[in-house]
């Protein structure tokens, strides 16, 4: 991350931005690189099988998860909108640039987790919790975003994708 950069990487001035993860790598605590596609997340090994690309930003030495025909991944996309300003004046009022895009479900400060909120009000109360007393106002810039539900995608060897809509291989010694 740079400070031109977004939580994910992404500029912070982008236009509206769609990225896939593994439903599997995504919870509470912690979030993924995203990828633009469930495709991009396939590798092949060595011996020309395709996998499920484990490395998944956590900075473990994860291995990759061959995949076979038909099986389900779960994916979630992440849709990262534009970024606002925050200005927060030492008599604890404020003004936004601009409101956050109406399909905002989570904000935080950019490059700074720990403010993660489910509102622009939220946010603020959070922020002005550890307001400086410095006697000036504070500007932040604000990352809004909203992941969806899990979706299903289906390897499938023919094109070597992950495909949408194709039946599910049945476990193991199912009849």
């Amino acid at each position: 991350m740079t400070p031109d950069t977004d939580l994910f990487g992404h500029p912070v001035a982008a236009p509206v931005v769609r990225e896939w993860a593994p439903a599997a790598f995504c919870d509470d605590e912690y979030s993924p690189g995203t990828r633009v596609s469930p495709s991009a997340w396939l590798i092949t090994l060595p011996n020309g099988d395709r996998a499920l690309d484990a490395k998944d930003g956590d900075g473990d030495d994860d291995q990759a998860m061959p995949l076979v025909d038909g099986e389900r991944v779960n994916f979630m996309w992440l849709e990262i909108y534009p970024s606002i300003d925050l200005e927060i004046m030492q008599d604890r009022t404020w003004t936004v640039s601009a409101q956050p895009d109406h399909r905002t479900q989570s904000l935080t400060v950019v490059n700074d987790p720990d403010f993660l909120s489910d509102s622009l009000d939220e946010l603020v109360e959070r922020l002005l919790e550890d307001l400086p007393r410095s006697g000036t106002s504070v500007t932040y810039k604000i990352t809004c975003y909203r992941w969806s539900d899990e979706l299903p995608f289906f390897f499938s060897k023919k094109t070597g994708n992950f495909e949408t809509g194709l039946a599910e291989t049945p476990a193991a010694g199912a009849a």
